[in-house]
């Protein structure tokens, strides 16, 4: 199953989050409506996740906290959805955003019989179980702050989550993965970003790819190409000259686009922003989890794509 995330600043925007709380919390585990809707709802941010057919399969809500740390909670999916791996999907997710926004710990209150979920991405149980609403419940935290870098910024070898806010740090930030790719980028964009993608220092870098080994590649996925083309994309003009080891792509129009940009430099780099409105996000040189993640949901995005029949030869 195809499926996305989008993220929610105001609860009430988003109606679905109510409907499968009600559903997994109020309805099927008897949990009291007095608790489950509470007043950090308004101060959350919100998690929804939808098939491509839009439907809503799971939630969750990051709320912060004092110092630096955020609470993390209400993970729900839907009875017929689980089994999938949506929960572990989307507990990455949510923790890959709190690091995003530079938060350095987590912690969360976990019912006692999901805690290997959370084991399984780092967390660690503190003190007795609880109850609340009568379910047992642990605690449980993670933090998210790196070991001390002595190669900053080196692809394989910082793990540190250097943030950016400005459209010219982010083509830095785009520039920097490019030249120390060795073997492949993945490259999720509404469009080809003129101006980003078709610098010269970047084009350089994607022809310096290609050509070092046959295997090489870069794929692209995209949108909308016709802006490219209107534009004159010297980046598009590229792909039409190596249609082999540098495709690009445009999703169906029947699978909604993603919120998100990112672009996946080998086995371990990955720049991330989580609203293509915006030029703010993040620059990691070293998550090989987060890039396995975002690579498998990149695969199946791939196979719900088609070939650009809108790109045309242009002059480089």
């Amino acid at each position: 199953m195809l499926s996305y995330t989008k993220i929610i600043d105001h609860f009430d925007d988003e109606p679905d989050l109510k409907v499968i709380r009600q559903e997994v919390f109020v309805e099927e585990q008897a949990c009291p409506p007095e608790i489950e809707w509470d007043e950090l709802d308004a101060v959350a941010t919100h998690f929804i996740v939808r098939t491509d057919e839009h439907e809503p399969v799971a939630t969750a809500r990051l709320i912060p906290l004092e110092q630096g740390a955020a609470s993390l909670g209400r993970y729900a999916v839907r009875k017929p959805f689980r089994g999938q791996g949506i929960a572990a999907k989307l507990l990455a997710y949510t923790i890959a955003y709190a690091r995003s926004q530079g938060f350095t710990h987590l912690q969360l209150s976990a019912q006692i019989y999901a805690a290997r979920l959370y084991e399984a991405e780092g967390f660690v149980r503190e003190g007795d179980p609880y109850e609340e609403a009568g379910i047992p419940h642990i605690k449980m935290t993670k933090a998210l702050t790196g070991r001390q870098q002595t190669a900053a910024g080196i692809l394989g070898d910082d793990p540190a989550v250097h943030r950016f806010s400005s459209a010219a740090d982010y083509a830095e930030a785009v520039l920097q993965l490019a030249t120390q790719a060795r073997y492949r980028l993945l490259l999720l964009t509404p469009d080809l970003e003129k101006g980003v993608l078709d610098q010269s220092a970047v084009l350089d870098e994607f022809v310096r790819l290609v050509r070092d080994q046959p295997r090489n590649h870069i794929r692209i996925i995209c949108a909308d190409d016709k802006p490219a083309v209107q534009q004159s994309n010297r980046l598009a003009a590229l792909a039409q000259r190596m249609t082999s080891s540098l495709e690009i792509r445009t999703l169906r129009k029947d699978v909604p686009f993603p919120d998100q940009v990112y672009l996946i430099a080998d086995q371990s780099g990955i720049l991330l922003r989580h609203d293509h409105r915006s030029p703010a996000g993040f620059v990691c040189f070293h998550d090989p989890g987060l890039v396995r993640r975002l690579s498998d949901a990149f695969t199946q995005l791939w196979e719900s794509s088609e070939e650009n029949r809108e790109i045309k030869p242009l002059t480089l």
